[in-house]
């Protein structure tokens, strides 16, 4: 990104916007990545806890003829049941402390609240390059005009690049959604067969794949990455479409034209809040306790 001159980087008012707008992405990288590491503490527990006891269960109403497969007997075994039970209780105990977490410390409504705060810093600080640009001279203008340029760029550049990786990893979500559906469906088909250890197979098959379709689901909504990536690429599209009119912008700044320039960047402001606030939307119930809750 274009360097600002210092006239304008170490002015008291830019320092001062730049600074809070610092803080406040700080803010939302810290409870970002909290709400993500308790949310993923959540679901892999609520899965593994429902897997052991589901096995548990299997185990405690199998009855283990002297023909009957190895795993039966393994899992009919006092110590394969209480290692499960140990196994499921940790998993309760770790869903229940990061859910408690999301809950009471709320780090998914503090990482939107604080994430809003940072953008609308970042468009102010835009505008306050300007606005001090154009008080220093025609020359600092001109550089506030070729930073702004590139900040544009660099919105644009961001908002296709994390469409792309959001939609790539909507789409192995969708993908191992659909393979556990069909295994699901394929061990439906298999339930035919005479074999004792394939009926014991698919019924721990049984116990596990609604729990890891949940845990699929849950993260799918905690990351909302299609919705994001959708959001994203229309954004993309309306910056891409304003990025004709930048030599109109950058005639008016060399016509030393501040009113004509903060127009153009009103426009582009416009479509960056409406992502932002599409954001809030999309992450609104963040803080509302552990996914797929209440």
């Amino acid at each position: 990104m274009t360097d600002l001159p210092s006239e304008i980087s170490q002015d008291p008012r830019y320092r001062r916007v730049h600074d809070e707008r610092e803080r406040h992405a700080a803010e939302a990288r810290a409870a970002q990545s909290l709400y993500l590491l308790m949310t993923r503490i959540f679901v892999v527990a609520s899965a593994v806890a429902a897997i052991a006891g589901g096995l548990v269960l299997f185990g405690t109403e199998a009855s283990p003829q002297e023909d009957s497969p190895r795993i039966v007997h393994w899992l009919s075994g006092g110590a394969a049941r209480t290692g499960l039970i140990i196994v499921q209780g940790l998993g309760l105990a770790a869903a229940a402390g990061s859910g408690y977490i999301l809950g009471r410390r709320e780090p998914g409504k503090r990482w939107v609240t604080a994430r809003m705060r940072a953008e609308d810093g970042r468009l102010l600080l835009a505008r306050r390059t300007l606005e001090i640009g154009h008080e220093k001279g025609p020359g600092a203008f001109r550089q506030a005009g070729d930073w702004f340029v590139s900040f544009l760029e660099g919105q644009i550049k961001y908002l296709d690049t994390s469409a792309r990786r959001r939609d790539r990893s909507a789409m192995r979500g969708l993908i191992v959604a659909a393979l556990l559906v069909a295994l699901a469906a394929l061990a439906s088909v298999l339930t035919g067969f005479d074999s004792k250890t394939l009926v014991v197979v698919l019924a721990i098959f049984g116990v596990a794949v609604p729990a890891l379709t949940a845990a699929v689901e849950k993260w799918g909504e905690a990351t909302a990455d299609s919705k994001r990536a959708e959001l994203h690429d229309a954004s993309w599209s309306a910056l891409n479409t304003l990025r004709d009119d930048v030599p109109a912008f950058q005639a008016a700044v060399a016509e030393n034209d501040l009113d004509a320039a903060l127009g153009f960047t009103d426009r582009v402001f416009a479509v960056l809040r409406d992502d932002h606030s599409g954001f809030a939307v999309t992450h609104g119930n963040a803080g509302g306790g552990a996914p797929g809750a209440g």
